[in-house]
């Protein structure tokens, strides 16, 4: 990692007093950020031993929460609720939706903490500070596939199959990784600083939850509704597309997700330069 001059007075180079200095720029944090993939590595590996550590059941926990919130809408949901579901049995239906927002609500809950965390190690080590984010986005990302593996039993017994438009879900998953990274970098850089964010994180994602077209169909919103719903919300196109694409054999909505991916795109920028300029009093955090 290059050592900067304390005495440099560019505007970009934060005060010679603190311990983790970085000059921002896109293509040095790049480069830092690739060097540093085995931390990247490390720290995944470290995050996983620590969850699972003489858990008797290991991974398999990641599936209780997606289960759970099956069995409740399944059960009581469509009891007092009439849903609209194209003909797609509920259980496949609601549990499609499930792995993306899995993938989400695990990645900005981790990762939004993952500063504040590792305070410690960024005292101690010169890296790039993302590297503790986006380590927990990893870990998402190996707990989403733990969840889609069960998605082939919803598959078999609802008879039904996915067509060619399943190979449209990487490009989705790559416009998700958008959605996903823009929070986790605003919050895990600001987190450090305003603690009382680890109680809002939860809650924003439980408004979110019922916000997001999961237990019931995107049709179910307004038509006229959906475009600001989606710059607000971007993970409604994106799990809107994901179910279009595996269990209805059409092609994503991609007027809807092309906003939602714009949305997210502007908050990135914003929360990977805050990320950069608050980096700079990490390690003085106490």
């Amino acid at each position: 990692m290059t050592d900067f001059n304390p005495d440099d007075e560019r505007p970009d180079v934060p005060p010679p007093e603190l311990r983790y200095r970085r000059r921002v720029g896109l293509r040095s944090a790049a480069s830092q950020l690739w060097a540093a993939r085995g931390m990247v590595e490390s720290s995944a590996q470290r995050a996983l031993r620590s969850r699972y550590q003489r858990n008797l059941l290991g991974p398999l926990w990641v599936l209780i929460s997606p289960i759970a919130y099956l069995l409740v809408f399944t059960t009581f949901l469509r009891r007092v609720v009439q849903i609209d579901t194209g003909g797609v049995p509920y259980p496949l239906f609601i549990y499609t939706a499930m792995v993306p927002w899995q993938f989400f609500t695990a990645a900005l809950n981790n990762g939004s903490t993952s500063i504040v965390s590792n305070l410690a190690l960024i005292r101690k080590f010169r890296a790039p500070s993302e590297v503790y984010p986006i380590a927990m986005v990893v870990v998402a990302a190996i707990d989403a596939v733990v969840v889609a593996l069960v998605l082939p039993v919803f598959f078999i017994f609802s008879g039904k199959w996915p067509t060619l438009t399943i190979l449209w879900i990487p490009l989705i998953l790559l416009i998700e990784l958008v959605v996903i990274m823009a929070p986790v970098l605003l919050l895990s850089a600001l987190m450090p600083y305003l603690r009382d964010l680890r109680q809002f994180v939860p809650l924003a994602l439980q408004i979110g939850f019922l916000c997001t077209p999961i237990a019931y169909s995107v049709d179910s919103i307004p038509k006229g509704s959906r475009v600001w719903l989606s710059i607000v919300n971007p993970m409604i196109p994106v799990v809107d597309s994901f179910r279009r694409c595996l269990v209805y054999g059409r092609s994503p909505d991609w007027g809807l997700l092309g906003v939602g991916l714009l949305s997210a795109s502007a908050l990135f920028v914003v929360g990977y330069f805050a990320f950069r300029r608050l980096e700079v009093g990490f390690a003085d955090v106490a």
